[in-house]
């Protein structure tokens, strides 16, 4: 039995058993937060493929089209691989909003003039913000997973990895510790 998150993220983790696990993050009412920075965590990738592809064409104004879109790939798969390896918490403080990095477009297009590259920084916001760059991604992400299922036991996905160490710097910040011995999988 999984569940999502207010904005649709799947953590597929049984909510049942895991009540018993998380009740003191329940008890002073954490979840929501749990589950925001959880959204907010996963909008790494695009975040930072946007962020470069738009500091590529502010820096470069005369670069080829190709070059913003190439940027773009280097910086989301950034990202990704950020987002597989270990939750940072002080990274999410590096994270712009996607109405940030739309307002950074629209004035830079003021700023420039209605170039090619203000149209391709549109279409690299558009297709990172829709996951169309986990396609070049997918490789490297289902290579880690095949070596975390052969040096684990129990395999869980990236979400549910980072929900529980989100879970665990919370507590931490409430000063308790989470039994995670208490979650049995249905």
């Amino acid at each position: 039995m999984s569940f999502m998150t207010p904005s649709g993220l799947k953590v597929r983790l049984d909510a049942n058993a895991l009540e018993k696990v998380i009740y003191p993050l329940i008890q002073h009412d954490k979840m929501d937060k749990v589950l925001r920075e959880l959204e907010t965590w996963y909008n790494l990738p695009a975040a930072l493929g946007t962020t470069v592809a738009a500091i590529a064409a502010l820096t470069m104004p005369s670069s080829p089209w190709y070059g913003i879109i190439l940027a773009a790939i280097v910086g989301y798969s950034i990202g990704e691989a950020i987002v597989a390896l270990k939750y940072m918490n002080f990274l999410r403080w590096f994270i712009p909003s996607r109405l940030l990095v739309l307002a950074v477009t629209i004035m830079m297009a003021f700023y420039e003039g209605f170039s090619v590259n203000i149209y391709v920084l549109l279409g690299v916001l558009a297709c990172s913000w829709l996951g169309l760059f986990n396609f070049i991604t997918m490789p490297f992400n289902l290579m880690l997973s095949q070596l975390r299922r052969k040096h684990s036991n129990i395999y869980i996905g990236d979400v549910e990895r980072n929900f529980v160490a989100i879970c665990n710097k919370h507590a931490k910040d409430i000063g308790c510790e989470l039994d995670w011995n208490l979650y049995k999988r249905a």
